[in-house]
C-alpha cells in the first residue's frame, strides 16, 4: 500500500511540473524553400539502428498500422500477358481485404534468369493513375524503363482510380481508413514478394523495412 501510494505521488510530481509547450512547433517553425536541411551523421552502426527504429515506428504509425492488422490471403491473379522484345506487361489483381480488390500491371524484363530487384511504383494524383500517359508524365513508361534496365515493376493504383473503384479516393470514412495503408504497402509488397522478388527490396522506402 506504502509503496503505491509513493509511485503515485512521484507520478503526480513529474505530470504536475511538465512543461507543456505553449504552441505546437510544427506551427511556429514551417520549412519552406529557403530553409537549409543539414542530414543527420550517424558516428556508428548503433546510432543509425536506433534511428531506423524509431523511423519503423512513427512510419508504421502514422499510417494507421499500430497494431498491426491482421493479414489475409491475397488469392492474386495474373493474366493477359503482353510481350514485348524486350519487357511484358501483365494484368494483375489482389484481394487485399476480404472482398476488395487492388488492380495493377505487373512489367518483367525478357532475356533474364536469377534473383533480379524489384520496384513499386506509384502514380501519385494524376487523373488516370497508373495509366497516366503525356509529355509531362508517363506511369507506364517509367515502368517499362525500369523493366528495360531488369526490375520487376508491380504499377498499381491506389484506391479509387482505375480498377480499384469499390471505394472513392475520398479522405474520411471507415473504408477509406482501413484499406489505404493495407493498399500501400502490406498487401501489395506481399504480392510483389510472391512475384520472384526479395521483399526486403521490394518493401524498403528510406531505410525502413515495412513488413
Amino acid at each position: 500500500m506504502t509503496s503505491w501510494f509513493v509511485g503515485s505521488l512521484v507520478l503526480f510530481s513529474v505530470c504536475a511540473f511538465a512543461q507543456i509547450p505553449s504552441e505546437d512547433s510544427r506551427n511556429t517553425n514551417v520549412p519552406n524553400t529557403n530553409t537549409h536541411f543539414t542530414m543527420p551523421v550517424y558516428r556508428t552502426l548503433a546510432e543509425w539502428e536506433a534511428h531506423k527504429k524509431k523511423l519503423r515506428s512513427q512510419i508504421l504509425f502514422a499510417a494507421g498500422l499500430v497494431p498491426m492488422p491482421a493479414k489475409n490471403p491475397l488469392h492474386p491473379v495474373v493474366f493477359g500477358r503482353i510481350e514485348h522484345p524486350d519487357y511484358s506487361i501483365e494484368k494483375v489483381y489482389i484481394e487485399t481485404l476480404p472482398g476488395y480488390y487492388l488492380g495493377g500491371n505487373l512489367y518483367r524484363p525478357r532475356g533474364r534468369s536469377g534473383k533480379l530487384p524489384g520496384m513499386l511504383t506509384t502514380h501519385g494524383h494524376w487523373d488516370y493513375g497508373r495509366l497516366e500517359h503525356q509529355p509531362l508524365n508517363s506511369v507506364p513508361v517509367r515502368a517499362i524503363n525500369l523493366a528495360r534496365q531488369g526490375f520487376v515493376v508491380f504499377s498499381y493504383d491506389m484506391a479509387g482510380y482505375n480498377d480499384t473503384m469499390q471505394t472513392p479516393h475520398d479522405f474520411g470514412g471507415p473504408a477509406r481508413a482501413t484499406v489505404g495503408p493495407r493498399l500501400a504497402w502490406i498487401a501489395v509488397v506481399e504480392f510483389h514478394s510472391r512475384a520472384g522478388l526479395p521483399a526486403s527490396i521490394a518493401g524498403r522506402r528510406s531505410g525502413t523495412d515495412l513488413r
